[in-house]
């Protein structure tokens, strides 16, 4: 299985914002996360429009998937 990771929480936001599922929250680095998600087409389409600029989706959505994925990152850290 291949996979594409990325440690932006704002594109990962997105991603999760469209439709695709974390896989796994990578925490070997102590000073950051990476997001790692299946690698498919429509996960590289998703990606490329973020980046460029296309990217299509509602603010209000694109917040809550943010926070979402800040919890299961502060849910992850010790006390």
């Amino acid at each position: 299985m291949i996979e594409y990771a990325t440690s932006d929480i704002a594109c990962a936001s997105y991603a999760v914002a469209v439709g695709q599922e974390v896989l796994r929250m990578d925490f070997r680095d102590p000073k950051r996360v990476v997001f790692c998600f299946h690698d498919t087409p429509q996960l590289r389409r998703a990606i490329e429009n973020f980046w460029n600029g296309s990217a299509r989706v509602e603010p209000l959505h694109l917040l809550q998937t943010q926070r979402l994925l800040k919890q299961r990152i502060y849910a992850h850290q010790p006390r």
